[in-house]
């Protein structure tokens, strides 16, 4: 019986999975300046379409050097943006892999959103920011 050797398949999983590999990726990245902070917004792809779950990478960095900033969770708000419809809420964790990150996966129907959001240390709010988010349905 012919054995199947899955060491690369596992590599190659492990490839595709990484957080560090997603990071900076293929996808989009988009920032604003809050205050002294620049906030990063990212998604690993290249459209978002509708049904399919969507990597996302949240980033709090100083607005002079770049540096990630630590911090010890983020509250994510996701809501359709004509209805007012809440899709997501809740907290996230920092990501000790992805420096200065907290990341989810979301999957949502075609429409526009908007995410809220803000990066919590003990009990001080660090920055809050909105990003809108178009999800379609790549029939185009």
């Amino acid at each position: 019986m012919k054995r199947l050797n899955l060491i690369p398949l596992i590599f190659l999983f492990k490839l595709l999975t990484d957080p560090i590999a997603q990071a900076h990726g293929l996808g989009q990245s988009f920032e604003k300046e809050v205050g002294n902070y620049t906030v990063e917004f990212e998604y690993d792809a290249l459209e978002v379409l509708s049904g399919e779950v969507t990597p996302y990478v949240f980033r709090l960095l100083r607005k002079e050097s770049g540096e990630a900033i630590p911090f010890d969770s983020m509250f994510l708000r996701v809501e359709e943006r004509d209805s007012k419809e809440v899709k997501f809420a809740g907290l996230i964790a920092h990501d000790t892999i992805l420096d200065g990150a907290a990341r989810t996966s979301i999957a949502l129907n075609e429409g526009t959103y908007t995410f809220s959001f803000y990066f919590k240390r003990g009990e001080e709010q660090l920055a809050e920011v909105e990003f809108e988010q178009i999800v379609s349905t790549g029939d185009d």
